[in-house]
């Protein structure tokens, strides 16, 4: 994250945003969609799909360190480890857009920063100003039981044309 410093108007204050603490939150949604006979429509009014959206937590958790900053840049950096809940039975992979039914998971975070301002240079007479920002952000995560193979590095070479004989091989007795 870059951007956490700025040193506004006169440019002898500096103000820096610092994180607090934070959560994080994987989320599975599951969108579907219904369509009405004309014995149950609205009024016949043409409004006969109905739209359904299922949100389930499959795991969360707050974290209260684990990140560096450099105050002179304005940045942050952290890594963290998600996972799935013990107690959940399993999860639905996911599908992309299939027919009325689709499945995504997305990792929300949630990172609480408080406002400081300093003098230019003197980092040690920090006072924290009591303004505090909840930055938010959405992440895809595709979940799947299966692995990709592009992941995988193959050691098979694909045939090449100078490799082919030009007749059918020769059988001895």
């Amino acid at each position: 994250m870059s951007g956490l410093r700025s040193s506004p108007g006169n440019s002898k204050d500096i103000h820096l945003w610092r994180i607090c603490s934070g959560t994080w939150i994987l989320e599975e949604t599951v969108k579907s969609t219904a369509s009405a006979c004309l014995s149950h429509c609205r009024q016949n009014k043409g409004d006969n799909t109905r739209e359904r959206k299922k949100r389930t937590i499959l795991g969360y958790s707050a974290f209260y360190d684990g990140w560096t900053t450099d105050d002179d840049a304005g940045t942050l950096s952290m890594d963290f480890h998600f996972s799935i809940q013990k107690s959940l039975s399993h999860y639905t992979q996911d599908t992309g857009d299939v027919g009325d039914t689709s499945v995504s998971h997305a990792l929300v975070m949630e990172v609480q920063m408080m406002k400081e301002i300093y003098p230019n240079g003197r980092l040690d007479l920090a006072r924290r100003t009591g303004i505090v920002r909840i930055l938010r952000s959405e992440h895809r995560v595709v979940l799947s039981d299966y692995t990709t193979p592009s992941t995988q590095i193959s050691g098979e070479s694909l045939p090449r044309y100078q490799d082919v004989c030009k007749g059918p091989p020769v059988y001895e007795e």
